[in-house]
């Protein structure tokens, strides 16, 4: 008994694992930048330690399975590092690294239990609560602005809060649907959590309407038929009838709010109309719950008929939607490499009828230029930012390619990508060699979700959002672990007590590289107000934590260069140059800082149009350092716009 009950309960601590992972992430900006996945990575290190510490086998769930699985993570990590090797940018490897071994250790916390049928059932559940409470606040924040409000969107007229990417947020929202649905569908979940899961279906569905994601939506209609077929849940049905009718009167009324599809979603009108919509989901939400409790207490469980999905009728019913469909696909998929609708800058519902591919076809065409440049190695990790400066066709900002697989080839060539697909590749089956037993119904509805984040991950770059991602990782460990060996020997206490060690010493690098990102944001934010007093000290504790960013030391270049001190100034430029050579911002600033020197910035101006001829900024610099004087040179240089990784920042003279 007190074996059985210690199992559930670190199979619902795995379920509350998956969904801290989801929520804490989601509420720091989807995980996108280099701290928040170092301090999960820290976090994972100091749980290792715990285990291997109070565990006599503290690796028990590792086979041939989870080993492959994390062995084709960690080899991505080391290939992700190696990469600084010949893009000469280490700052940008080590972030990259980061984040992959932020993956990899959440993958061996879960692969490092014995496999019990109950835990998937309980990362699904982990899962679907923190997409819930994601969910949940997004929706508050849009419907209710007055009540609870939020930092601008980047976009305002498209909800992206918390994770501040709307497509991420819609992607995380098609998961939660699927995964929701299944629960709400699984007779073996209790009654109150199965209500529950069926009234959270209008909240999901509404938040990823508002994102007006084309992509995020069509995924989460893949995501929940997946999970319907690979399923095959005794009561979906009873979830279907029960949720049909109330989500599509929340979504009718969500898309018929036009103040909340305008630029300026959070103004008294649009509060006034978000709060009607508010009013109708929250009407939809709890009759949703009580609909299933009714058709459960009238039918009963087990008389609720099944969908009719047995392998034949299955794949009848695939075939029969894709015939439907096949037209309006093609149609669209003719018009994909168009520009976008005029009419999406004015009403963001028009983006769901536009088949544009809203630049992606030049970013991916980017992508594989840069992988004809280096097709074996690859231009180095996170270095797409400087391939799409080289070749892009356009003047917009990208700093990724808006497709995983096509980045991966661009900036770690054919050795990344296979690694990439080998790492994404070994959840996926792990959790489809799970379909067939006992957990049947989370691992398919896992495992819908891990194909809907395939698909979707071929069209942006959820990658890099690990509030959407780190979840795969989570359950693919889950699933890969192995049964409890019957005969294995203890590890020895000399032995854990090393490994615990050597734990506690890799938990160094991503501490630091979390120091390293805070204390550069910090130093940016200062120079961007104009206070190189809060800028110096923080791009010098960045500099100690790290030295291998660009950032921190063309903070101290400019901020020197304010001051006067134009040697220091040049050498802090340089240094940020060596750090990053393919990037033209260190150049330009290089040649700003020349400038105010009374130094010729020609020659560097030169070297920065070479790697981005089409910048604006750089063509203007052209313009103003063309002269012969240095006082014009002193002049243009007060005045020459900057750029720092992609932002602009206040000029030498303010």
């Amino acid at each position: 008994m007190i074996v059985a009950e210690r199992h559930s309960f670190a199979s619902a601590a795995a379920g509350g694992l998956a969904a801290s992972l989801v929520v804490y992430y989601s509420f720091n900006a989807g995980g996108f930048f280099a701290d928040t996945p170092a301090i999960v990575a820290v976090a994972t290190l100091v749980l290792l330690v715990a285990r291997v510490a109070v565990v006599e086998r503290p690796f028990a769930g590792f086979g041939r399975g989870a080993a492959a699985g994390a062995g084709a993570l960690a080899a991505l990590a080391v290939w992700t590092l190696l990469s600084a090797a010949w893009s000469g940018a280490p700052g940008r490897a080590a972030v990259e690294g980061d984040r992959v071994l932020a993956y990899l250790l959440v993958f061996v916390v879960f692969a490092a239990s014995p496999f019990r049928a109950d835990r998937l059932r309980w990362i699904v559940r982990g899962v679907a609560i923190g997409a819930v409470i994601v969910c949940t606040a997004a929706l508050a924040s849009r419907l209710a602005p007055d009540v609870f409000s939020t930092a601008p969107n980047i976009v305002a007229d498209r909800l992206s809060f918390p994770l501040t990417y709307w497509n991420a947020l819609a992607l995380l929202a098609a998961i939660g649907l699927a995964l929701c649905v299944a629960l709400a569908s699984d007779p073996g979940e209790p009654r109150g959590a199965r209500i529950g899961a069926a009234a959270a279906v209008p909240c999901l569905a509404t938040t990823a309407l508002l994102t007006f994601s084309r992509g995020g939506l069509v995924v989460a209609v893949l995501a929940v038929a997946l999970a319907l077929f690979l399923g095959r849940p005794r009561a979906a049905l009873a979830t279907l009838a029960a949720t049909a009718l109330p989500t599509a009167g929340a979504l009718v009324f969500a898309y018929r709010a036009t103040l909340l599809a305008t630029g300026d979603p959070t103004s008294a009108r649009a509060a006034a109309e978000g709060h009607r919509v508010a009013l109708v989901v929250i009407v939809a939400t709890l009759a949703a719950g009580a609909l299933l409790y009714f058709i459960e207490r009238s039918l009963h469980v087990s008389r609720v008929p099944g969908l009719p999905l047995g392998r034949r009728a299955g794949v009848l019913a695939v075939a029969l939607m894709l015939a439907l469909l096949a037209m309006p696909i093609y149609h669209q998929l003719r018009r994909f490499g168009s520009a976008p609708a005029i009419a999406t800058a004015t009403d963001a519902r028009a983006r769901l009828t536009d088949p544009s591919s809203n630049g992606r076809v030049d970013y991916w065409r980017a992508a594989l230029d840069g992988f004809g440049q280096e097709p074996l190695h690859g231009t180095g990790a996170g270095t797409y930012q400087l391939t799409w400066w080289r070749y892009r066709s356009t003047q917009a900002r990208v700093v990724h390619a808006h497709s995983l697989y096509l980045e991966a080839l661009s900036d770690l060539g054919v050795v990344g990508l296979v690694l990439v697909l080998a790492s994404l590749a070994a959840p996926v089956a792990g959790l489809a060699r799970r379909i067939e037993g006992p957990d049947r119904l989370a691992a398919g509805a896992l495992l819908a979700s891990a194909i809907a984040w395939t698909a979707h991950a071929a069209l942006d770059w959820d990658w890099q959002v690990p509030a959407v991602t780190a979840w795969l990782f989570a359950a693919g460990g889950a699933a890969l672990a192995r049964p409890a060996p019957e005969h294995e020997r203890s590890l020895p206490l000399l032995a854990r007590a090393g490994l615990g060690a050597a734990l506690l010493v890799l938990a160094a690098a991503p501490a630091l590289i979390a120091v390293s990102e805070h204390q550069t944001e910090a130093a940016l934010d200062a120079y961007g107000a104009g206070d190189c007093e809060r800028a110096v000290p923080a791009a010098r504790t960045a500099n100690r934590a790290l030295a291998l960013r660009a950032e921190p030391s063309a903070v101290l270049g400019l901020c020197a260069a304010r001051d006067g001190r134009y040697a220091t100034a040049i050498a802090d430029m340089r240094t940020a140059h060596a750090r990053d050579p393919g990037s033209w911002e260190y150049w330009i600033g290089l040649a700003i800082v020349r400038a105010a020197a009374g130094r010729d910035p020609r020659p560097d101006i030169t070297a920065a149009l070479r790697l981005d001829p089409r910048e604006p900024a750089l063509q203007a610099a052209a313009v103003s350092f063309s002269a012969t004087d240095p006082l014009t040179w002193k002049r243009g240089a007060a005045s020459a716009p900057l750029s720092i990784d992609g932002l602009d920042y206040p000029p030498l003279g303010g």
